[in-house]
């Protein structure tokens, strides 16, 4: 099970994250999202344990506490497919019902 660990620090690192959360079990997978352009961190990271029991211990264990001075919050991730995507508005693409008045006094 992947969950998602957000409110880092932009100075937290992969190894600090390991660090922190190894003490619940084996992790398979650490991914500190990157800004490609600021070359840091994006505040938050993708995680997985070997069991999901470790997953849940750490989700009890972590969310809200401290790391890097900052408080954490660990969730399950939800798939892409879940997320719902913002809708356009409806009368975005409408024309005006009445035409605009412009006042030139």
């Amino acid at each position: 099970m992947f969950f998602l660990v957000t409110g880092l620090s932009f100075r937290t690192t992969e190894d600090n994250l390991r660090t922190a959360f190894e003490q619940f079990g084996k992790l398979t997978l650490v991914n500190l999202v990157m800004d490609k352009v600021a070359n840091r961190p994006r505040g938050f990271a993708f995680l997985k344990y070997e069991t999901e029991e470790e997953s849940m211990k750490a989700i009890q264990g972590m969310h809200g506490k401290f790391l890097d001075g900052r408080v954490i919050f660990v969730e399950e991730a939800k798939p892409k497919s879940d997320i719902q995507r913002a809708k356009p508005r409806s009368d975005f693409n409408k024309a005006q019902t009445k035409p605009r008045t412009f006042r030139t006094w």
